[in-house]
C-alpha cells in the first residue's frame, strides 16, 4: 500500500494532503477533518484512464482523463467551470500546467526517493510542495498534489467574490 502525505503552502495558507494508494485507487483527504475535501480516484495505467472525485457529492469536482507512467491529460471540474490538467514526467520531475494562460497555474514537482518538493503557481502567488510519496507513481502523486492546489484556488476565488447585499 502506498501513501501521499504532506502539505502544499505554508502554515497559514495551504492544505494538508493525506491519501492511501492501493490497487489503482487513491482515497484520502485534502485539508482538515472539518474543512477539506475527500479524495476518491481510480486509475489504470494498463487502460490509460483516470476518473474520480475530489470533495463531496454537491460541492466536489470530478476528474476524468488519460494517464500513463509519464503523462496525464485530464479535466478537473466541469466543461465550463473546470480546468485541463496536463502533466509530463521526465527524469525526476513532473511539470506542466493546470488551466489556461489566464486563471491557470504551473506545476513543477521534483521527486527524490519518496520526497516530493516543488512549486505550484508562480514565484509570488504560488505554493511550495513538501510531501512524502511512498510506493506511488510520481505522475499519480502529482495529480493529487496539483488538484489540492486547484481546489484551494477555487475556494479562495469563491470566498473572495462573496455576495453583496441589496
Amino acid at each position: 500500500m502506498g501513501s501521499i502525505d504532506g502539505r502544499i503552502g505554508g502554515v497559514f495558507a495551504g492544505n494538508d494532503i493525506h491519501a492511501l494508494v492501493e490497487d489503482g485507487k487513491v482515497e484520502g483527504r485534502i485539508g482538515g477533518a472539518l474543512i477539506g475535501d475527500d479524495i476518491n480516484i481510480e486509475y489504470s495505467m494498463i487502460d490509460g484512464t483516470i476518473k474520480g472525485r475530489f470533495g463531496g457529492v454537491v460541492f466536489g469536482k470530478d476528474i476524468t482523463g488519460s494517464i500513463g507512467n509519464d503523462f496525464v491529460n485530464a479535466r478537473i471540474g466541469g466543461s465550463i467551470d473546470g480546468h485541463d490538467l496536463n502533466l509530463h514526467y521526465d527524469g525526476n520531475t513532473v511539470y506542466g500546467r493546470c488551466g489556461g494562460a489566464v486563471g491557470g497555474f504551473d506545476v513543477i514537482i521534483n521527486f527524490q526517493g519518496s520526497t516530493a518538493t516543488g512549486r505550484l503557481g508562480g514565484t509570488i502567488d504560488g505554493f511550495d510542495v513538501e510531501c512524502q510519496c511512498v510506493d506511488v507513481e510520481p505522475i499519480v502523486s502529482a495529480v493529487v498534489i496539483a488538484s489540492a492546489y486547484y481546489l484551494y484556488k477555487k475556494k479562495q476565488n469563491h470566498s473572495s467574490s462573496g455576495g453583496g447585499t441589496n
